[in-house]
């Protein structure tokens, strides 16, 4: 759990909160790679990815960062290409003796759409 904790400190991840509970959580590199993107099955359809999502392009339009990118699994695949992702890359992965595909995504932003959506979430600090 110390490898865990300490990346957890300089990564400092956006943490969607519900009732003090984690329910979604995502990293973000100034690079534009977007890492760990989850939400919690039984919080699916709720907002929370979207919400996520946005903190993140916000950070970006911040930071100057003109793109995001990020290695998406199959299930997770329509929700980026919903929010503008397009497909970079099929990669066939074989995890543990298991096909496990994904594909690269990337959206370019556009620092010309009016300002970010507010985010209701917030980068995690300890």
């Amino acid at each position: 759990m110390t490898e865990w904790g300490e990346r957890l400190k300089s990564m400092k991840p956006f943490v969607a909160l519900i009732d003090d509970k984690v329910v979604g959580m995502a990293e973000f590199e100034a690079s534009g790679f977007i890492d760990y993107f989850y939400v919690d099955p039984n919080f699916q359809s709720r907002g929370i990815g979207k919400a996520l999502l946005a903190s993140i392009e916000a950070e970006a339009s911040a930071l100057g960062v003109s793109k995001v990118f990020a290695n998406v699994s199959v299930t997770a695949k329509p929700f980026f290409s919903s929010r503008g992702f397009e497909v970079t890359e099929a990669r066939s992965n074989v995890i543990l003796g298991h096909a496990a595909p994904n594909f690269a995504m990337t959206k370019h932003l556009n620092s010309e759409r009016g300002g970010a959506e507010q985010p209701t979430t917030r980068p995690e600090s300890k």
